[in-house]
């Protein structure tokens, strides 16, 4: 009994077969865990802008200097959050308060206004590591 080898049609589809599974899983997982990341980052902006703007909307001319009270309203959800930062910048850029650790270089970030009445005080930024679902992805590939 004599085997023949096989044809070129069956090797490509062998190799792109290869390729589909060395390649989806991990941009797979990449796509879902940032759209996840984006709107957990996205749900803390806004609730930590809300109680920001209330009380800049209470100290309307002095909030820029109560940085103990406001790195108080936003470092429980900082910490609550794990490695996120949290910084609140005024009106004309200034960063008034920044409350958790550096993200590094591959980050997402979303920033909120600060609205008090109608007028925008500043905004409030978070930014998220990428770093762990780069390495997630790396590992899921690398399986």
């Amino acid at each position: 009994m004599k085997l023949d080898a096989p044809g070129p049609k069956s090797t490509l589809i062998a190799l792109a077969i290869a390729v589909i599974i060395a390649v989806v899983p991990p941009i797979g997982y990449g796509l879902v865990a940032v759209n996840f990341l984006d709107k957990k980052t996205t749900l803390l902006a806004e609730l930590n802008a809300a109680r920001v703007a209330k009380y800049i909307y209470a100290h309307e001319k002095m909030w820029q200097y109560q940085r103990v009270r406001i790195a108080e309203l936003i470092e429980q959800d900082a910490t609550i959050a794990g490695q996120n930062r949290l910084k609140v910048i005024d009106d004309h850029g200034k960063v008034v308060v920044t409350v958790g650790a550096a993200p590094g270089s591959m980050r997402l970030s979303h920033s909120v206004p600060l609205k008090s009445g109608d007028r925008v005080a500043g905004s409030l930024v978070v930014s998220a590591p990428l770093t762990g679902i780069l390495e997630t992805a790396g590992w899921i590939a690398l399986i």
